[in-house]
């Protein structure tokens, strides 16, 4: 199955802290069967930018991209429904993973 990640700030990290996100979160996916499409990042200032665009994807039912900023954000060609399978918390960032 192939999954977005959506990976919500809790506070500034730093690009070490990125790394490490990506890195356990796409290996986590993988031990349960699942591809990681794409991921979003966002940053703190931008929560509800985040959580609109999580209603966006659910409300539409359309396929996701996730997206590296917030800037980019208007550039996402909505497209499939989006459920959680997994929610993960690594220090500051909780990260949930849809199909």
């Amino acid at each position: 199955m192939k999954v977005a990640a959506y990976a919500r700030w809790f506070d500034h990290l730093s690009e070490s802290d990125i790394t490490e996100l990506q890195s356990r979160m796409f290996r986590a996916a993988h031990s349960r069967g699942l591809t990681v499409h794409y991921m979003f990042i966002d940053e703190p200032k931008g929560q509800r930018s985040f959580e609109a665009a999580l209603f966006e994807l659910a409300r539409t039912a359309q396929r996701y991209f996730i997206v590296p900023s917030l800037d980019h954000l208007a550039d996402i060609d909505w497209g499939s429904p989006l459920k959680v399978v997994e929610e993960l918390t690594f220090r500051r960032i909780e990260v949930i993973i849809t199909p």
